[in-house]
């Protein structure tokens, strides 16, 4: 059974960071790619068959919606945003989410950090631009419409529409706070096997196999802090799928997000 502490992100690396060179050695023996296909293949035959009836119900809604192009109002936006500590998996997520034809899930967009880092900073310096006639307000309001422009003309128009940049959930409480109306999905690893495959793939040039100790208290750290953002938040905006979970019971987890968000799709009719 996947279960969760939200309390702290040191539940999920086991009896600690001294298991780890003998664990590593035995995760890298292992290659979970043709599990991984077998999983992904089954869901998308769930996605094709099983909600079939779902894009019938909406997709009138849908197209009265796109007429009346008020969709995309920033405050009104239900994005989905899907984020993590580096490397736990949120591409998997986000991939699978695409292949439905109501939902559109690219890779992340490289830019909506930088904004984030620039508004928190400004944030806490604002009286030049208040001077200016520049508030907290406007300066929301802009970065808000800036990253949902950026979201909705990176493909084609979907009902629903998906942020995938795990580094964005640094500024997750943030993110909430510019879109009132989004949802978020937080993808969450055993921090050994996140470590392992970042020293693997060289992806962090600071995690060598010389400071795993080190390495895995930083992932716990980042993870912990997403975890108490998204218990603040809230459930009914931010649900914790273990990653491990979404390998090893797809459908089941896909499911738990459909039903986590399947009353936004039975709300279209409210933005008409």
């Amino acid at each position: 059974m996947c279960i969760l502490s939200t309390s702290s992100a040191s539940s999920l690396i086991g009896s600690g960071p001294q298991r780890t060179n003998g664990w590593m050695s035995r995760r890298m023996r292992i290659n979970p790619v043709p599990e991984m296909r077998r999983n992904i293949n089954m869901v998308n035959t769930f996605l094709q068959h099983n909600l079939e009836e779902l894009d019938g119900r909406f997709v009138t809604d849908f197209t009265r919606i796109e007429k009346k192009s008020n969709l995309y109002n920033v405050s009104d936006s239900p994005f989905i945003f899907i984020g993590g500590h580096t490397n736990t998996g949120t591409d998997l997520m986000g991939n699978i989410l695409d292949t439905h034809s109501m939902v559109r899930c690219r890779p992340k967009p490289i830019i909506t950090k930088f904004l984030l880092r620039y508004r928190k900073n400004r944030l806490h310096s604002m009286e030049r631009l208040v001077e200016s006639g520049i508030t907290a307000t406007v300066l929301n309001n802009a970065v808000a419409a800036f990253i949902a422009t950026i979201i909705k003309e990176m493909g084609p128009r979907t009902p629903r529409l998906c942020h995938n940049d795990l580094e964005s959930f640094d500024y997750l409480e943030d993110l909430n706070i510019l879109f009132p109306k989004g949802k978020f999905i937080h993808i969450v690893q055993d921090g050994r096997a996140t470590i392992a495959s970042e020293i693997a793939r060289n992806i962090n040039s600071n995690y060598t196999s010389e400071n795993i100790t080190e390495a895995i208290l930083t992932w716990d750290d980042v993870t912990t802090q997403i975890l108490e953002d998204c218990e603040n938040i809230g459930s009914g905006k931010c649900l914790t799928v273990r990653y491990e979970c979404l390998v090893l019971n797809p459908l089941r987890e896909i499911q738990k997000v459909l039903r986590k968000y399947i009353f936004i799709f039975r709300n279209f009719t409210k933005y008409t």
